[in-house]
């Protein structure tokens, strides 16, 4: 069984019913192409995290159903140490680093990074 796709909530968790919101639908929907009856994880920093399954996607919305919390340890904790080359990678790789589910990311600066500077 793969594991369901995680997606930064900035808010509260979502109730049985409830809407995803915007733009957790459009990664969801038209990026990842989930349908309805798959399986998706939300999370919004504060270590907890949401099962949902979509109920029913429509053009511009989707409606959820909660599933129970996942049985089980833990996941081990992640921590992702990223060298940026230059600034424009840097909201990119903090992106993916957060989708991958990283509980700790350190941006280290290196001799060829550009436009970073420090004190």
């Amino acid at each position: 069984m793969s594991k369901a796709p995680r997606f930064y909530v900035n808010g509260p968790y979502l109730e049985d019913g409830g809407l995803l919101p915007a733009a957790v639908f459009h990664h969801a929907v038209t990026v990842r192409r989930l349908h309805s009856n798959d399986a998706l994880t939300i999370f919004n920093g504060d270590g907890q995290e949401q099962n949902l399954r979509l109920r029913q996607v429509q053009k511009k919305t989707a409606t959820v159903s909660a599933l129970p919390p996942s049985a089980g340890p833990a996941p081990h904790p992640k921590a992702i140490h990223l060298g940026i080359a230059s600034i424009q990678q840097l909201d990119w790789a903090l992106q993916k680093a957060t989708e991958l589910g990283a509980d700790k990311i350190t941006i280290l600066t290196t001799e060829r990074s550009q436009g970073i500077h420090t004190a």
